[in-house]
């Protein structure tokens, strides 16, 4: 069942709008109340809300009947992609292509000949300037390829050769040439006319399920695993998390591919400035909620290396993460970690039986990074970055074990419940 909702939730959650749309379906049938982020909130104990911020980031909190210590769960709702360019149309050799950009560190040549959706917001004109229409979109198939070049006109292929996102990577949306193509074409699926299309943030994605390999059926393999697992597990989490004391929170910032220095970025000030309306709402004090930052706890959940069988050497000698082998507990370079939140989350799964394991980078490579490093510089918190072990990192389709999904919503659920 874990695998099935997680498959579903990927085939729409298709950017960062749509993960926060499907979500808030989510948020909504368990109960959760929608609050505007400029309202003035009238918050109550027992209490189970949801906050939508800029449609890409989004925080569901719980308030308890008792006092207690803040705990809190992120994880981002972006993943690597291709951007489109304003005025995206190009015309070339019979066919009309879009005029794109890299979003995030994809591995480009994972891209090539598959199918390529189409989603994100599109703002139109409205009788206020200062506040444009705006609709979600998404194509809901493809309507697009990347097609690649043949070895026998790139010879050198298998060994390595650059992609170049100007020249590769732009997506053949049809034969045949016609100036604003793409345009029309959006403003026909979205029933308004042409001229009022202002502006739009839309993104090319891998649009293809995921499915199920392996001689024993034990590998997951889908496009956005990185990280639609850490997303609908922090949301599996507070929903069924049952504490009656302290503040849950569960909060998917946007950007995280891109550095996270955006306004709804985990290197902004926009989760401090929410917290902040929670704790006031409750008629506590700022105070209050810098004593609870110092004494509380975050997890930074986010998608980890798994082992390559055929490069183990690219692994640490001895700290090696395996598919379907439980939750990975990064304690090396610029992930966020402590003595003391390692020890809390090793108790968590020993009580409850989760499979965990520990990664530490190859000592001899840069590694990489989550949001928990930068989430923890703006709220000085007791941090520490976990998340499922996966193959192929920022590949068009990734692959993790079939497991480890249920291994990780266990975790968090208990996190939001001892």
């Amino acid at each position: 069942m874990t695998i099935r909702k997680l498959n579903s939730f990927i085939s729409k959650a298709t950017c960062s709008y749509m993960v926060v749309e499907e979500v808030s379906n989510y948020l909504e049938n368990a109960g959760f109340i929608a609050l505007n982020v400029v309202d003035e909130w009238k918050l109550a104990k027992n209490g189970r809300y949801y906050v939508k911020i800029y449609d890409t980031s989004l925080m569901a909190f719980t308030v308890g009947e008792k006092e207690g210590k803040l705990r809190i769960a992120a994880a981002h709702t972006d993943s690597p992609a291709l951007k489109i360019k304003a005025s995206p149309d190009m015309l070339s050799e019979g066919c009309t292509r879009l005029n794109v950009e890299g979003y995030g560190g994809a591995v480009l040549h994972s891209w090539f000949n598959r199918p390529i959706g189409i989603s994100g917001k599109v703002f139109l004109k409205g009788e206020d300037i200062f506040t444009p229409v705006s609709m979600k979109f998404d194509s809901g198939e493809g309507i697009g390829i990347i097609p690649e070049l043949a070895i026998h006109m790139n010879r050198e292929v298998n060994k390595g050769v650059e992609v170049s996102i100007a020249k590769d990577m732009l997506p053949v949306l049809c034969t045949g040439t016609e100036e604003e193509g793409f345009e029309k074409y959006l403003a026909s699926k979205l029933n308004v006319s042409r001229e009022d299309i202002l502006s739009y943030e839309l993104y090319a994605y891998i649009c293809e399920s995921g499915e199920i390999t392996g001689l024993n059926k034990e590998f997951y393999v889908a496009p956005r695993l990185d990280n639609l697992t850490s997303s609908l597990a922090c949301i599996e989490g507070i929903i069924n998390g049952n504490r009656d004391e302290g503040i849950n929170v569960s909060v998917l910032f946007d950007n995280e591919e891109i550095g996270s220095a955006t306004k709804q970025g985990a290197g902004s000030q926009m989760f401090s400035m929410v917290m902040e309306k929670i704790y006031l709402s409750l008629g506590y004090s700022r105070e209050r909620l810098i004593n609870d930052y110092f004494d509380g706890m975050m997890l930074s959940v986010d998608v980890a290396h798994g082992v390559n069988p055929n490069r183990p050497e690219k692994s640490d000698n001895i700290n090696k993460v395996r598919l379907n082998e439980g939750i990975v507990i990064k304690t090396t370079g610029t992930y966020a970690y402590d003595g003391k939140s390692i020890s809390i989350i090793k108790g968590l799964c020993e009580k409850y039986d989760i499979k965990y394991q520990i990664f530490t980078k190859q000592s001899d490579s840069r590694g990489g990074g989550t949001l928990g490093a930068i989430a923890d510089t703006m709220v000085p918190m007791s941090t520490l970055d976990i998340g499922v072990p996966i193959w192929g990192m920022h590949s068009a389709k990734e692959i993790m074990g079939i497991k480890d999904q249920k291994y990780l919503e266990e975790l968090v659920k208990h996190f939001f419940s001892e």
